[in-house]
């Protein structure tokens, strides 16, 4: 009987295909002592996570602002109690990459694409 192909085959093979693109307020600083700063930025999820000062910049070509690898990546179901933040993290081994959405249904969404992506 044949393996059926995974969802995670099938978005893998669709290389350069946008899966997802909005804004988030994204960790960036001293992430180790957790005494960052938080910045909105314009993220576009494709084959890896790039993200943008914002829309505009991303629409007229200009190079991210940094990219997340995701080819080894694990982004676990987010805490929806006591997460007023909607606050979740993405492990791109060897980083973390932590991220706050406007809104819990934008955090659903985000964290179930990116699961679909990464096996996670």
């Amino acid at each position: 009987m044949p393996v059926e192909k995974s969802t995670i085959d099938t978005i893998r093979k669709a290389r350069g295909e946008k899966l997802k693109e909005g804004y988030i307020t994204k960790l960036g600083g001293n992430k180790g002592g957790r005494e960052g700063n938080w910045k909105r930025r314009y993220l576009v999820l494709e084959d890896d996570l790039a993200y943008y000062e914002t829309k505009e910049a991303y629409e007229a070509g200009e190079p991210p602002k940094g990219k997340v690898k995701l080819d080894m990546c694990f982004c676990p179901d987010p805490e929806l109690e006591d997460n007023d933040a909607n606050e979740f993290t993405i492990y791109a081994i060897p980083f973390e990459f932590t991220c706050r959405c406007d809104t819990q249904a934008d955090l659903i969404d985000w964290t179930k694409t990116l699961q679909k992506l990464s096996c996670g």
